[in-house]
Order: C-alpha cells, then sequence, then structure tokens
C-alpha cells in the first residue's frame, strides 16, 4: 500500500514538476523585451502599430503612395523614387536609398496631420543618425496649410518609425508603437512650433 502511495505521489510531483516547467517556459519567451522582432517587412510592422491602435482614435487615411494606394490601412511604399519617398514623408534620402522596405500610412484630409512611415533598415546601426537627421528635416520644414503639432522618430531592431501630426493622432499611434514593439525605444521627439 506504501509502495503504491509513493508511486502515485513522484507521479503527480513529475506532473507538477512538468506543468511548473511549461509555464515558467511559456512565461519567459511570450514576455521578454529583448527579442528580435519577428516581422518580415516595413509594412507588417506598421500594420501591426496600425491595428493595435484604437479604431476610434484613428484618422480616415490613405496608405502607400504613387500607383500603391490603400483605403484605412498601411501599405508598401516602392524605394525605386527615393527623393519623391524622402520629399513625401519628410525623411533623408540617404535613409531611403538604405532601406530594404518602407510603408506608410497618412490622414486622408490633411496630411500635415497625420503621417507614419516606418523603413527597414539595411545597416541598424545607422538608426540614430538617421533618426537626427529625420528630425531636423521635419523641424526645418517648410509647412503649407496645417503646422503638425509634434514628432517622435522610434527605433525597433532594424526598423525606424517616423510620425508626425496633430498630437491627439501622433500620441495613440505612439502607444500602439510601444505595445507592439515592446523594445523599441524613442530616439528623437518633440513638440514643433
Amino acid at each position: 500500500m506504501k509502495t503504491m502511495k509513493n508511486l502515485i505521489r513522484q507521479a503527480l510531483l513529475v506532473v507538477a514538476g512538468l506543468a511548473m516547467a511549461f509555464t515558467l517556459t511559456s512565461c519567459s519567451s511570450n514576455g521578454s523585451t529583448d527579442q528580435k522582432t519577428d516581422y518580415k517587412d516595413a509594412n507588417e510592422v506598421l500594420t501591426a502599430i496600425w491595428n493595435a491602435e484604437d479604431a476610434d482614435e484613428r484618422p480616415d487615411a490613405i496608405g502607400g503612395m504613387g500607383d500603391n494606394l490603400t483605403d484605412n490601412e498601411p501599405a508598401a511604399v516602392s524605394l525605386k523614387d527615393p527623393e519623391m519617398v524622402s520629399q513625401t514623408f519628410v525623411v533623408p534620402v540617404d535613409m531611403v536609398m538604405d532601406s530594404a522596405s518602407a510603408s506608410a500610412i497618412f490622414n486622408a484630409i490633411m496630411i500635415n496631420d497625420f503621417t507614419a512611415s516606418v523603413y527597414q533598415l539595411k545597416d541598424a546601426s545607422k538608426a540614430k543618425e538617421y533618426a537626427k537627421e529625420t528630425a531636423k528635416m521635419i523641424e526645418e520644414q517648410p509647412w503649407m496649410c496645417t503646422f503638425p503639432d509634434e514628432y517622435a522618430v522610434l527605433s525597433s531592431d532594424d526598423y525606424l518609425i517616423v510620425v508626425f501630426g496633430k498630437t491627439e493622432q501622433v500620441s495613440p499611434f505612439i502607444e500602439a508603437c510601444k505595445a507592439v514593439l515592446p523594445g523599441s525605444s524613442e530616439l528623437e521627439s518633440s513638440p514643433l512650433e
């Protein structure tokens, strides 16, 4: 009888130990912010951020650029004309040329009210340099019609995220970005005057 009780007790301890190990493994792999993101390109990153944002806080928007436009969702941006991408989204030409992919979405009525773009850098070590250049370009941009309230440039792994516009449209986007990319860091940000 004692042998049977000992066997049952040992079996229960093994099962409990395995359950605990499984639970701890699941928690540590899901909760880590040091893991590299598993997105294949800039459009997947921007789509994940956009979808994480409360739909009531998002503006009516157009995604992409040129011939590749979408309604109320991000779209990939062709990098074949770096000058056009630079002028449209107020980012350095060199950064566009150093990107493997890009994606964008902007306010359907007034692009200066909200514009977000993501760039998958070929060389992530240049993120801080490109963030500074982007910040300078945004601050020196001769805005027409309406003036953005603020901007932010964030970085996560090999992705650089640029957003500018009205605070009520930019702030929820930044929050969604930090939720989707918990290891992201805000390299540059400022209110615009």
